[in-house]
């Protein structure tokens, strides 16, 4: 069933449904149905529909993470965002005992990959099947190629990448947050793909 979304706020609608078990991470991570409300003295957990849910609200940047150790290889639908603009530095969400995590703790690097605006279907096929249970690549017969300096596979099409060496992790609420120091960069020139209330946009001008 597709969903009609208008153009707004400079971003242009693709107007295309994408399954709510899409993975992305960090604020809008798979559109969260819970939210946290501070009360005086404690925590509870209160579940949001769609119109109370800040993280259905907020657009954020589609990227993909590489992530490649030995002969194992993996990639997953993501979001992310900078850490400083003194540093580059830059931070992830990958859920506890997924794939992707346990390759980038094994070799303490990933790349990050932001998606270009041809790559909605993509977004959705990585971003909803588990590298352990099968080889995503060959699955969905990605075209890449091999970013030398970490292995990483970088599917055609991208608007650009970035390879970061892993700078420090955080373990919360059953995901790990990674802060990533960019080692390397390379922009082709592609619009990126954005999402914001369950659709996908491309950047125009305003």
């Amino acid at each position: 069933m597709a969903q009609n979304a208008p153009s707004f706020y400079g971003l242009q609608s693709d107007n295309y449904y994408i399954h709510h078990s899409l993975t992305l991470n960090l604020a809008c991570s798979q559109l969260l149905r819970h939210a946290i409300r501070v009360s005086e003295n404690s925590w509870r957990i209160n579940i949001m529909d769609r119109e109370n849910n800040v993280f259905y609200w907020l657009a954020c940047s589609v990227v993909f993470v590489s992530t490649a150790h030995a002969e194992v290889r993996d990639i997953m639908t993501a979001t992310a965002m900078f850490v400083s603009e003194k540093e580059p530095l830059l931070a992830i969400s990958v859920a506890k005992g997924h794939l992707t995590e346990k390759l980038i703790l094994q070799s303490a690097r990933f790349t990050l990959v932001i998606a270009g605006k041809c790559q909605k279907q993509l977004a959705v096929q990585v971003g909803s099947t588990k590298g352990d249970k099968m080889d995503k690549f060959e699955r969905f017969s990605i075209k890449s190629v091999i970013e030398p300096s970490s292995q990483a596979l970088i599917p055609e099409g991208a608007a650009a990448w970035m390879n970061c060496n892993v700078e420090s992790s955080q373990e919360i609420q059953g995901y790990r947050i990674f802060i990533g120091r960019v080692v390397g960069q390379q922009d082709t020139g592609q619009p990126p793909l954005i999402w914001h209330k369950d659709n996908f946009f491309s950047l125009k001008p305003v």
